[in-house]
């Protein structure tokens, strides 16, 4: 019984292991077309106490896992006015973590974004308290 146990422990082990290469390779190896650049753009707000909508400045942005290439993983700050933009060199599906502290209180958000060749995507991710 523990075998079988251990057995299936170590098949579930391979599977997240061949998964996460297969979309490292992914994302490594994807090139935009005809070299043209990817340009990302992040927003992050969030809801005030009078329900108004807050761009949030300094907020940490984490796109994709530090596993992926270093022409895709990057960890950043948005500006002043809650707006990260960048430009990488491939295209990407990714997903972008978001965190703040906020008056000794941890904000929270998270979205994807796709990185197309030749174009300027932007998104808007919403925190919220921890």
């Amino acid at each position: 019984m523990e075998q079988k146990k251990l057995i299936k422990d170590m098949k579930s082990k391979i599977k997240l292991i061949v998964g996460l290469l297969f979309v490292s390779v992914l994302f490594t190896f994807t090139s935009c077309k005809n070299s043209t650049e990817c340009i990302g753009v992040v927003k992050v707000c969030m809801v005030d106490a009078n329900g108004e909508k807050v761009y949030v400045p300094d907020c940490k942005l984490i796109f994709g896992d530090p596993s992926f290439s270093k022409d895709v993983y990057r960890e950043v700050y948005t500006d002043e006015n809650g707006k990260y933009e960048g430009v990488w060199k491939y295209e990407a599906y990714l997903k972008i973590e978001a965190t703040a502290t906020i008056s000794n209180k941890s904000y929270k958000g998270s979205s994807f974004i796709r990185l197309s060749a030749g174009e300027k995507t932007e998104q808007e991710i919403l925190i919220k308290r921890d």
